[in-house]
């Protein structure tokens, strides 16, 4: 039902919150996930120099497809391979980015497909913002988030196996770019 479909989008939020929240030694680098934006040479510059930032445990591939549910609340995370120490906006840009933005067909979504995921990501942020509260400045980390996927699915361009063509990746360059004015740096 749509109301259970909120809760779970709503755990699934409450649940990355939860993540954010894990402790980590002072010691560990908490500065590598900002080479993933690739070729952004502005945009790092001022991620290394935010005064603001977070420490926390960050996931950086947390979306639908590496969660388990029981039907009413998230009973697992999987794949912990891309996981860092950063900053929490970032975890929950790149999330948001992918709710959003990340092409997953060739055609582009069907509008049933377009609705599930807005009421996914609103459900998810809304969770989120819940259990972890209000985040600040966070047009920076959206800006990292869109250049951070362009970077990886790039990769599949022209690849055997993979239908990813440049064109496919033009919403992602225009949020990028979105953000990018909204976070004063040059498009």
């Amino acid at each position: 039902s749509p109301r259970s479909g909120w809760q779970l989008g709503k755990a699934f939020g409450q649940m990355q919150a939860a993540i954010h929240t894990i402790t980590v030694p002072c010691e560990v680098e908490s500065s590598a996930w900002i080479e993933w934006a690739g070729d952004e040479p502005e945009l790092k510059t001022r991620l290394y120099e935010l005064k603001s930032r977070k420490t926390a445990l960050l996931h950086l591939d947390y979306h639908p497809l590496n969660v388990m549910a029981d039907g009413v609340q998230i009973s697992g995370v999987l794949d912990w391979a891309n996981t860092q120490v950063g900053d929490p906006r970032a975890d929950f840009a790149r999330t948001y980015t992918i709710l959003r933005v990340e092409p997953y067909t060739p055609q582009g979504d069907a509008l049933p497909m377009m609705v599930l995921r807005r009421l996914l990501e609103r459900a998810w942020r809304s969770g989120y913002l819940y259990a972890g509260g209000k985040l600040d400045e966070m047009a920076l980390f959206y800006v990292w988030a869109g250049a951070a996927m362009i970077r990886d699915l790039s990769f599949k361009i022209g690849k055997p196996g993979h239908w990813l063509e440049s064109q496919h990746l033009d919403g992602v360059r225009r949020w990028r770019d979105h953000w990018k004015r909204r976070a004063g740096i040059k498009v």
